[in-house]
């Protein structure tokens, strides 16, 4: 239930995030709104009211959905940063696109559509040892290796709006990862180079 509940909310956040972007300006919406589900309503609609532990695994719930809900709407973009952006880009719409869909799947754990915006090959650090990962499939076997603690919060972390856009790529956070312009096949941005050890 517990799990349910997360895809839920992350489902409708991101639903909400989109319905409020419009073609030129995204809006921030987590400003002043709460969670429509409240850890009260989840509690009482629990199967077993009587039983602490699973209430408290449901206030949890919500407040650990809310948490990711106000992480997906963080990175919202004013016309500054866009044009910014933009001017240093060739197509800075589509790398805002592809940044946005990196860092929510990231915070999903959807390591399919991760896979999908890496340029392989790429070299990453799989316990401690240098390795060459030439495709999805062995990215997705070595995810949680590859996409550690660090790496995932330097890019849930990382705002459009102080990204560092350089000569050598797209730098996030402290240069956990790289994102650039990519030839897979599939997007014309991605993750270019990941550096987890």
């Amino acid at each position: 239930m517990k799990k349910n509940l997360i895809t839920i909310l992350i489902s409708l956040s991101i639903a909400i995030f989109f319905a409020g972007c419009t073609e030129n300006k995204i809006q921030d919406k987590s400003v002043g709104v709460k969670p429509q589900l409240s850890a009260k309503h989840v509690t009482t609609t629990s199967h077993n009211p009587h039983n602490n532990s699973l209430n408290l695994q449901n206030k949890t719930a919500v407040k650990n959905a809310y948490n990711v809900t106000k992480l997906i709407h963080s990175y919202p973009i004013n016309n500054n940063t866009k044009s910014l952006i933009n001017s240093k880009l060739d197509n800075g719409e589509e790398f805002i696109r592809t940044f946005n869909t990196i860092k929510s799947s990231i915070i999903k754990n959807d390591k399919k559509t991760i896979s999908d915006y890496i340029n392989y090959p790429i070299t990453v650090y799989v316990n401690n040892t240098a390795k060459v990962i030439n495709n999805s499939k062995e990215f997705i076997a070595n995810y949680d290796n590859i996409i550690t603690p660090r790496v995932k919060t330097a890019l849930i972390k990382q705002q459009l709006n102080n990204i560092n856009i350089t000569s050598n790529g797209i730098k996030i956070g402290n240069g956990e990862v790289w994102l650039g312009l990519i030839n897979n096949g599939k997007h014309e941005y991605g993750i270019s180079s990941i550096n987890n050890k």
